[in-house]
């Protein structure tokens, strides 16, 4: 008979850490959730809104024997390049340096048949100088796209739509999604015969992705412009809620 009493009391003392270590405000929501009948569903809202800015990175890239007459000639273009976007409309605090780097390229070995590896040679180097320019008049994309290729940008990409004021079109979307979930939780409880007590729980579960764009070189000196097309952006948002149920009528 010793040994049940014993082996309960270890299992105790082996589980009173676990207990002890919850927070009051932990334990007191799991009192609450087996204490209250309840039901958790999902909501999700979004609203289109039309982009009023875009980012974007344009970039110079040189190769040259040396390391010093690579970075001369990069300097030299990149110049250029903000030059020109800053006189297609792009102001000084929207352009940002994110990358300059001067890093050596390395030519194919062939090594002779029996002969020992031979270790890569340097032929150049290559330097990069990439800014972040944040166009806030869309009309204007297209022209300081062809500005910086025609004065020597080789490298554009990351085109991101964005729009300035994201905290109100993610509030708006935040308050369908809210209102999806409680149209969720009337149509489950009209069905079970019960009614909603409150809310017990809410969580917001929603993630960013701004939309993206790829972009080719275009070509210096070309008649037509480049076409960016906006569109539109959709803001979504997800939540989760936890509503209480009325228990007399369950």
């Amino acid at each position: 008979m010793k040994r049940p009493i014993i082996s309960l009391l270890a299992l105790a003392i082996s589980l009173m850490p676990a207990l002890l270590s919850r927070t009051p405000a932990e334990a007191q929501n799991n009192e609450k959730s087996l204490a209250i009948p309840h039901i958790t569903v999902s909501g999700q809202g979004e609203i289109k809104v039309r982009p009023d800015k875009m980012d974007v990175t344009i970039g110079v890239v040189t190769e040259d024997k040396s390391s010093q007459s690579a970075a001369a000639s990069n300097a030299q273009a990149s110049q250029r390049v903000q030059a020109a976007i800053r006189k297609a409309g792009v102001a000084d605090k929207d352009i940002r340096t994110i990358n300059y780097s001067v890093s050596p390229v390395y030519g194919e070995v062939r090594p002779l048949v029996g002969a020992r590896p031979q270790p890569p040679k340097i032929t150049g180097y290559r330097v990069y100088n990439q800014v972040r320019a944040t166009v806030r008049n869309l009309a204007h994309i297209s022209d300081v796209l062809d500005a910086a290729t025609a004065a020597g940008s080789n490298t554009i990409e990351g085109l991101t739509l964005g729009v300035e004021d994201q905290k109100t079109a993610e509030g708006e979307a935040l308050e369908k999604a809210v209102q999806d979930a409680r149209r969720k939780a009337d149509h489950m409880v009209k069905a079970a015969g019960t009614g909603i007590t409150g809310i017990l729980e809410m969580t917001d579960n929603t993630g960013s992705s701004p939309r993206m764009f790829a972009f080719g070189r275009a070509e210096a000196g070309g008649a037509a412009p480049t076409p960016i097309a906006a569109g539109e952006l959709t803001i979504t948002a997800n939540v989760t809620v936890t509503y209480g149920l009325d228990r007399g009528r369950l």
